[in-house]
């Protein structure tokens, strides 16, 4: 995959420029290469003084890790982008792993996600509830939602009661979902924004962030990931193969987070039926297919009912009075329980989960935190909807289902949303394809100003 040929007369320039761009891209990956040295070795010094034993599940993760990322890298990027890709891993795996360590030595556990010590207590109840010592946990009850309680059982089962464990792979995880970002906005776009999404990704503040701590969060973006990479394969180049992994990414996201999977099982349908010309015979047919097995799993097992029961305006409104309380809570006394009263938030309630913390509310330290990757996303949110425009007009066919996923999913969360901070952490689940889109536009803009010409529509070739 190689951009389209430039004309004679701005080929020099180009490169010239372009070995510029390379040159900014290596300094972002050796500015924070050392960063996240410095911060790991902060960390190591911190496990040493403070808990000697995590040093099993560090020595033990690391080699697994470091293994399965170079060969991830190896599997996804392309030839010629392999050893800058490599260092952009290696950059954002040091800040992540390090950033584990100090958050997890010298913070409260409650101090970025009080959720971490429910993961973590139910994850320790589970293991001993299969080891007949104790009663089945009450959040492994009536619901097939169990995966991240289970995945802290089995780690616990490997290392003994080591919290620091599960934070350790979710940074390897972490650092795996930019890789993938890398190649889907590669499949979708080509190369330029491939590296530009890679970037992002790997070093975007809240991403690094959501990445350290005990959550499931890190591994439902993963398999999200993988599920809109595998459904790109399939509508472009149909195989068995790419089938298996949507249904198995799928069943995956049911197991972490079931709304995840109903949005995307929707996007998935709801693009193969609103697809243009091109491909909609084969488009319907694998529609059909998977919205009849949406139903048969539904009826036949009540897999999803939970999730369809809870999703009149009625229960959204319930959800949201509950997350609207505390410091950052925005707007408690809103009442959506009725489409209409629901469509008249909404403009509010996508301001609000798109944009906030508003620079404004900047009052706690968590709130200051947030505010240069606040300026920074306003910043790029030109270049978000220049590249959905590009993709949508050059690409639609591959990027229909991402789309619908991507649109219902926010509509939602800017729907239920009521907290800063809530908003803040959910609004990773769909950042990083609005980054994709991002790098697609920047990319454009790269190109139209290169060559001189800021009205030429231009298209490159993908993977």
């Amino acid at each position: 995959m190689r951009p389209a040929a430039q004309p004679a007369g701005v080929q020099a320039r180009g490169q010239t420029r372009g070995a510029l761009r390379g040159d900014r891209k290596v300094l972002i990956t050796q500015l924070a290469t050392a960063a996240g040295a410095l911060l790991t070795l902060a960390g190591l010094a911190q496990l040493v003084l403070n808990e000697f034993a995590d040093l099993v599940p560090l020595l033990t993760l690391t080699p697994l890790g470091v293994f399965a990322l170079v060969w991830l890298t190896g599997k996804l990027a392309e030839p010629v982008d392999r050893r800058l890709v490599m260092q952009i891993m290696v950059a954002g795996l040091l800040l992540r792993v390090g950033l584990a360590m100090v958050i997890h030595y010298t913070l409260p556990i409650s101090f970025f996600a009080p959720d971490q010590l429910t993961y973590q207590e139910v994850g320790l109840q589970t293991l001993r509830y299969h080891r007949g010592l104790e009663g089945i946990p009450w959040q492994l009850q009536d619901t097939l939602e169990v995966g991240y309680f289970y995945w802290n059982a089995f780690l616990y089962l490997i290392f003994g009661y080591a919290p620091l464990a599960p934070k350790l792979v979710n940074a390897f995880v972490g650092t795996a979902s930019a890789l993938f970002c890398y190649r889907l906005a590669g499949e979708l776009a080509g190369r330029g924004p491939a590296l530009v999404a890679a970037l992002l990704t790997m070093y975007f503040p809240s991403l690094v962030l959501w990445s350290t701590l005990n959550l499931r969060d890190p591994i439902v973006l993963l398999v999200t990931l993988a599920l809109f990479l595998s459904v790109v394969r399939l509508r472009t180049h149909p195989s068995g193969r790419a089938f298996f992994a949507v249904v198995l990414s799928l069943g995956l996201l049911v197991l972490f987070r079931d709304y995840i999977a109903a949005m995307a099982l929707f996007g998935l349908v709801g693009a193969s039926f609103i697809s243009k010309a091109r491909g909609l015979p084969a488009n319907l047919f694998f529609g059909a297919v998977l919205f009849g097995l949406a139903i048969l799993v539904y009826q036949q097992f009540g897999l999803g009912s939970r999730w369809v029961e809870s999703a009149s305006f009625e229960a959204i409104s319930q959800q949201r009075s509950f997350l609207a309380a505390g410091g950052s809570a925005f707007r408690p006394e809103v009442d959506i329980s009725t489409p209409l009263r629901g469509l008249q938030y909404f403009p509010l309630g996508l301001a609000f989960f798109l944009f906030g913390p508003f620079p404004w509310q900047v009052g706690s330290m968590l709130s200051m935190l947030t505010l240069p990757e606040q300026l920074v996303w306003y910043a790029l949110l030109p270049m978000v909807v220049a590249g959905g425009m590009y993709l949508v007009r050059e690409r639609y066919h591959a990027f229909g289902p991402l789309l619908v996923f991507l649109a219902l999913t926010t509509a939602i969360y800017s729907l239920v949303e009521g907290n800063a901070g809530t908003a803040y952490r959910h609004r990773a689940q769909v950042l990083v394809f609005f980054l994709i889109l991002a790098s697609v536009g920047v990319t454009l803009r790269q190109l139209r100003v290169k060559e001189g010409k800021r009205t030429r529509k231009r298209r490159w070739r993908v993977f």
